[in-house]
């Protein structure tokens, strides 16, 4: 009887342990904050000027796109520029799947930002999408301790990664 007691455990921590301080630990990416400006919409709709912003993360040296973070991720209250949003937006993958850290960690990234009037994400942008900004390239690797960029008509973006839940203080644009 000892002997199935101790079967049964064994397997048991080893889950306890992978969920608390392993593989289970995974840590999204997230847009912590976001300030567009001189920017309008286009397309005028039922909400009247109201913007639609979504971001969108791609591979650099081939341009694939990775992920995005729309009006359903997040980023629903970015609706006018000017504004300095501190925001909690998931980015999404392509199969709907949230975007984890490790998966941009070794890669050579860029951002680009759009005011979105088409296919909304996690579809990549449409041709009819305005431009608002696109960063630089840099290590996907930067996002361990948050990313503050400034680029285009984008006056402020900050991207990290982190828990769910986890808060981020506004710092200044770079």
């Amino acid at each position: 009887m000892r002997t199935s007691k101790r079967n049964f455990v064994a397997p048991l921590l080893l889950i306890v342990i992978n969920l608390c301080c392993g593989r289970g630990s995974d840590e999204r990416v997230y847009l912590a904050a976001i300030e567009v400006i001189n920017t309008t919409d286009r397309q005028i709709f039922k909400d009247g000027e109201l913007l639609e912003i979504e971001v969108h993360i791609f591979e650099s040296d081939t341009r694939r796109f990775i992920a995005c973070s729309g009006q359903d991720h997040g980023l629903r209250k970015v609706d006018q520029s000017g504004v300095l949003y501190q925001v909690e937006a998931r980015f999404r993958k392509p199969n709907g799947r949230d975007l984890q850290f490790q998966e941009v960690e070794p890669l050579r990234i860029h951002l680009e930002v759009f005011e979105d009037d088409f296919d909304a994400c996690p579809q990549q942008p449409a041709s009819g999408d305005d431009l608002v900004g696109a960063s630089p390239p840099f290590p996907g690797s930067e996002l361990q301790f948050g990313k503050v960029l400034s680029f285009g008509n984008v006056a402020h973006l900050q991207i990290m990664k982190g828990k769910e839940g986890a808060q981020s203080v506004i710092a200044p644009a770079l």
